[in-house]
């Protein structure tokens, strides 16, 4: 598996070195962020991509959040309601 980010990198010597190593092998160092934030935490940079692509879909700009509570939903529904289905 190759690095995600320059920080992951640096943890990963510091504290497995010999994985560290093997996935060295497959990183592209080029482009690799300082530090990726965790999947499920909405920021405006990272919200802003999804509103513009809703207007120019011609959707509301608010609509990324209709299917995501949909996804929400259908998980909760999919996991026998053992997880919350709204978001928050």
């Amino acid at each position: 598996m190759p690095f995600k980010s320059v920080a992951q990198q640096k943890f990963m010597f510091s504290e497995h070195p010999e994985i560290a190593r093997k996935w060295a092998a497959m990183t592209k160092f080029r482009n690799l962020p300082q530090q990726v934030g965790h999947p499920d935490e909405a920021t405006d940079s990272n919200a802003a991509p999804d509103a513009a692509r809703d207007v120019a879909q011609g959707e509301a700009p608010d609509a990324g959040q209709d299917r995501l509570a949909a996804k929400r939903k259908a998980y909760a529904k999919l996991m026998g309601g053992a997880h919350r289905a709204s978001g928050g």
